[in-house]
C-alpha cells in the first residue's frame, strides 16, 4: 500500500503519458486516489491473489491488468495497481464450476 511518506519520495519521478507528454507522478497519484484510495505494488498484488510476482508483471505487460506505470520509456520505473482494478480483473478471470456428474457404471469390475 502506498503511504503518505512515499508521495514525497516518488513526486520527483516523471510519468510517461499516453500522448508522449510527461506528467508528474503526483498528478497521477491524485487521479488514482480519486478513483480509489488504495493502490498496491505488483508484489503486494501477487500476495493478495496468491500468484507469483512475475505473473502479475506479465499481466501488466500484456495489458490484461490496468495499472499505472511511472518512469521513462525503456527504463526501470514503478508500477502501481488500483485495488479495485485488481478485484475487477480477478472477477473477469473467474471460471464457472462444472456440474457434478454421476460416476459412470463400470462394466468390467464386478462388485459383490
Amino acid at each position: 500500500m502506498l503511504m503518505d511518506g512515499d508521495l514525497g519520495k516518488v513526486a520527483s519521478l516523471r510519468c510517461e503519458g499516453g500522448t508522449g507528454k510527461s506528467r508528474t507522478v503526483k498528478r497521477q497519484l491524485c487521479r488514482a486516489e480519486k478513483e480509489s484510495a488504495v493502490v498496491v505494488t505488483p508484489k503486494q498484488a501477487a500476495q493478495k491473489t496468491g500468484v507469483s510476482d512475475s505473473l502479475v508483471y506479465e499481466w501488466c505487460a500484456l495489458g490484461l491488468l490496468t495499472h499505472y506505470r511511472f518512469g521513462k520509456p525503456g527504463r526501470r520505473g514503478k508500477i502501481l495497481i488500483d485495488e479495485t482494478e485488481l478485484e475487477a480483473f480477478l472477477a473477469k478471470c473467474k471460471q464457472p464450476g462444472r456440474p457434478h456428474e454421476a460416476a459412470p457404471v463400470l462394466k468390467h469390475i464386478k462388485l459383490n
